[in-house]
């Protein structure tokens, strides 16, 4: 995505975006000495993009310090950080140091679609993220559900609902992403499905919308981000664990194998 606004903006070429990945062509991590366009920190998969956020509001803050940039505003470092991606151990050192010299204006939104590059992220990482990030001071919000599932919930039978999504398995939430609306409704009307309450609510939603209604979570509704967004009125740094289904909006969402899937010619153009 990075290199296609790049593109659009004359600062990258075709050529190099046809080759991505490959040799001599954009990188898969931007880097500010084999990519042609606009990049301020080389990244990598070793936390080092994560990490450079915290170490930059800390120099941000010296730099304030001192006469020759004590009139300059503050800005605020942001990172998208992969959930796999907090396996990295320079992320963990990151935080230690963070919380050694008061880290502030540092937001990480933590894209936990649950799958990585080989595999499927573990049952309730999520409770070790919020345990760690809680002990080196930050804050931690946790965007679960997007604004159609709440507002599911709140008819009769979506608290059923909300309990089966909150104990429903990583693996078994991609899959179902994958294998569409009809798939989502065979499921949930074999666990919780009830001939009152619960079976009405599905009913109610075609094949379609029931599949939008299951992945609408709250990394993937701009409404439920700019609430959480706009409600930060403080300087302290902010982990935003965002829900997300990985490949989302693709027909690729959710499979196994999408972390460098390549779409066919007729699923591009159905794209």
């Amino acid at each position: 995505m990075f290199h296609a606004i790049q593109y659009l903006m004359g600062n990258q070429t075709r050529e190099k975006l046809e080759n991505f990945r490959g040799y001599g062509g954009a990188q898969s991590y931007p880097s500010r000495t084999k990519d042609i366009d606009d990049v301020d920190f080389s990244t990598g998969s070793v936390g080092l993009g994560v990490a450079i956020t915290a170490f930059a509001s800390l120099v941000q803050d010296c730099l304030a310090a001192k006469p020759w940039a004590k009139d300059r505003p503050l800005g605020r470092m942001v990172a998208l950080v992969g959930d796999a991606e907090l396996d990295e151990g320079n992320i963990y050192e990151c935080l230690q140091e963070g919380w050694k010299h008061d880290l502030r204006n540092t937001w990480w939104i933590i894209d936990y679609n649950r799958q990585s590059l080989d595999g499927v992220v573990r049952e309730g990482l999520w409770q070790r993220i919020e345990a760690i990030f809680g002990a080196f001071g930050w804050d931690v919000v946790r965007l679960k559900f997007g604004a159609l599932q709440e507002a599911a919930f709140a008819e009769p039978g979506g608290e059923r609902l909300r309990g089966w999504i909150d104990n429903c398995p990583n693996q078994l939430y991609s899959v179902l992403t994958y294998q569409g609306g009809a798939a989502w409704r065979k499921r949930l009307m074999d666990d919780i499905g009830d001939q009152g309450e619960v079976t009405a609510l599905l009913k109610r939603r075609g094949d379609d919308e029931l599949a939008t209604l299951m992945n609408n979570l709250g990394g993937q509704c701009i409404e439920t981000l700019i609430q959480a967004f706009d409600a930060v009125d403080h300087d302290r740094p902010t982990a935003f664990l965002a829900y997300t289904i990985k490949g989302w909006g693709t027909p690729l969402a959710g499979h196994k194998d999408n972390h460098a899937g390549i779409m066919t010619p007729a699923q591009m153009a159905e794209f």
